[in-house]
């Protein structure tokens, strides 16, 4: 998340214990006390990536290089709250939800419902109508994420009927209690 410490270890699998090797990311060699681990920063939101190399002494004095590339993404900071009845949409109307997959992009983020419609409003928030007598629907999220990976999730909500609409009239009584 923007604000927060990226940190990886970057290692070579299968090395002699005897022989250090060298990392760089971009232009700067890591330390060899730091055994590989890289701190960086995380304040542009979205896609980034860093690469570099590893040189390993070979028993013959010459060195061996291995390249690397990683890709990574940095989300806005964020909390969901979610009302306690948020498992039940009401049918025939819209109900708004926030939907998103932490770690990725909400523009990303793709949800398709089993009955009725479900529509992006803007960011996370999105908008579910689910059908008339139906009495529940599946919310599905995917995303495909760096390596080719993709992530699916999904929900079950029941559907309820609107309350009937129950009119009345307010006035007082005569010891002036509102009713």
């Amino acid at each position: 998340m923007r604000g927060t410490p990226h940190r990886a270890q970057i290692v070579l699998a299968a090395t002699d214990s005897t022989k250090k090797p060298k990392i760089v990311v971009g232009t700067r060699e890591l330390p060899e006390e730091d055994n590989g681990w890289l701190t960086g920063g995380s304040g542009a939101i979205g896609s980034q990536s860093f690469s570099g190399y590893i040189e390993l002494p070979q028993p013959d004095g010459s060195t061996r290089k291995f390249d690397f590339e990683e890709t990574y993404y940095v989300t806005e900071q964020t909390a969901t709250i979610a009302p306690v009845w948020m498992n039940v949409l009401y049918e025939s109307i819209e109900n708004d939800m926030e939907i998103a997959i932490p770690g990725v992009p909400s523009g990303s983020v793709r949800a398709s419902i089993s009955a009725g419609t479900i529509t992006q409003k803007a960011g996370n928030v999105w908008t579910a109508r689910p059908p008339a007598n139906a009495t529940s629907v599946n919310v599905t999220l995917t995303a495909n994420v760096a390596g080719g990976s993709s992530i699916s999730q999904t929900k079950e909500f029941r559907v309820r009927p609107l309350p009937p609409a129950q009119p009345f009239i307010a006035y007082k009584d005569a010891s002036g209690t509102l009713r």
